[in-house]
Parts: structure tokens; sequence; C-alpha cells
């Protein structure tokens, strides 16, 4: 057996296991549920999801892979990542399964249909951003907790990394040069990676302020359109995190052209 065909039989697998153990409903998607469709008790909610009724959302909502998942996986991925027709294949082993999800809403488990089942695991292994190629990054293969090789690659692949020569380059030296920097620690640096993608979370900031200046949250929900993961107070705190990357990076603060967009909002 190929050591592709290993990884897509362990990757499949993982995904299946973690859908089986159930996915959570947290307090924004009960939120949503409760302002958007008006339902608190918990029986109500478990038949207005299995009904179908609110058109696959919740099931989109609760389908995401958390940090502890994608970084246990991430030893499965090779640092080229998947090829297409390899991520079509752990996706039909998925597809193949009947087996059941539960989502888990304050404590109570809502046993999903073999269908729904099949769009949850669909979902968390599209959000795991196998595709994504990562052999330009220069990783520091340790054991030290601020460096930890799956870690790192589980957060660049998180975040949609683009694998081109500039952004290789400035993590490469970022995670080099930030073995210098006084009072280090895991999170710091997991702070510095996700302010290094906040120009494009800025841009998804303003689209979305935009739709709701004309559309109601319930019809973007329901549109599946998903709110940006950063608000302009998170932006403006991750201003401070560029400029002090920057200078872990090049040794000076590069202006942000993106300051004066912030400040129109």
């Amino acid at each position: 057996m190929m050591k592709s065909e290993i990884s897509i039989k362990e990757l499949s697998s993982a995904v299946a296991s973690y859908t089986a153990c159930g996915l959570s409903a947290d307090v924004d998607t009960l939120n949503f549920i409760r302002s958007a469709y008006g339902l608190n008790d918990i029986d109500e909610i478990s038949a207005f999801i299995t009904s179908g009724d609110d058109s696959g959302t919740v099931i989109d909502l609760v389908s995401y892979p958390d940090d502890d998942f994608r970084e246990s996986v991430e030893k499965l991925i090779p640092p080229e990542g998947l090829a297409l027709n390899e991520i079509q294949a752990v996706e039909n082993i998925l597809m193949d399964s009947e087996s059941v999800c539960p989502i888990i809403i304050s404590r109570r488990e809502i046993i999903l249909s073999v269908d729904d089942s099949r769009l949850c695991r669909r979902l968390i292994l599209k959000r795991l951003n196998l595709q994504i190629s990562l052999n330009m990054i220069d990783y520091y293969k340790s054991e030290d907790e601020i460096y930890n090789y799956n870690k790192i690659r589980s957060q660049l692949r998180k975040r949609k990394f683009k694998a081109n020569e500039v952004n290789s380059l400035f993590i490469n030296d970022l995670i080099y040069n930030y073995k210098n920097v006084k009072n280090q620690s895991y999170n710091d640096f997991t702070a510095l990676l996700e302010a290094y993608f906040y120009e494009n979370a800025i841009m998804e900031a303003e689209e979305f302020s935009l739709l709701m200046k004309t559309y109601s949250m319930e019809f973007i929900m329901m549109k599946r359109i998903q709110p940006p993961l950063i608000t302009i107070e998170e932006a403006r705190l991750n201003i401070k995190l560029i400029d002090r990357m920057t200078s872990i990076v090049y040794g000076m603060i590069i202006p942000s052209v993106n300051n004066v967009m912030i400040d129109s909002f």
C-alpha cells in the first residue's frame, strides 16, 4: 500500500471519529437559533434541525474543526498538501459511511440523518484545507511548545495560507527571528501568525458591513454568508500586532495601507 493510500485511510478515519463524537453548538449558534427562529426549547430546536426547516444552516455553523483536531490530523498531511484526487478519495470513503453524527446542544444529543451526517463530514473535510501546500515553510522541528511543527502548520492551514514566495519568506523570517524575542510564548507567537492575515480580514469586515446595511442578519445567515472572523475593534489591536511583527522580521515598522479604511467605519 502506497504512503498516500495510508494517509487517505487515516484521514477519513480521523474525520469520521471526530464527527461521531458530536459537534457542539457554541453560544453564538444558540443565540442565532433564538434570534432568527425564536426557538428556546431543546425539543423544538431538535425537531427544527432534523426536519431541515433551517435549510442546513445550523449544521453549517457547527461543522468547523477545532484547533485540537486540526493539530492532530496535521501529521497525516504531507508538506505539499493533498492532491485533489486524494481529497476526493477521502471524501468518497466518508460518503460511503452510513454512520450518524450528533449535534450537541445544552448536553443534549440531536442525532442527524445519514444524509445530514454525510454533509457534516464533507464540511469538516473541506474546512481542513488539505490542498494547501506548506512545503515552502522552513519549519523548526522540535518539541518546543512555541515552535511545535504541527501547531504552526495547522494554524497556517486554518487561515488558508497562500503559499507564494513572498508569504513563505515572511513566515520563515518571523519564525526564525522570533527566537530572539524576549518573553516568548506560544500564545503570543500564534497571535502574530493570526495577525498576519488581518488585511484580508479587514476587507471581509468592510464587505460584511455593507451587506448588513442592506440585509438582515437572518437573511445573511440563511444565505450561508459567514460573518467576518474579526471585528473592527480587533482590527485596531491587530494593527499594533502587525507593527510588532514587522519590527521582528524587518527591524522596522511598515505603515499599513488599511489604517485609513479602518478609521472610516
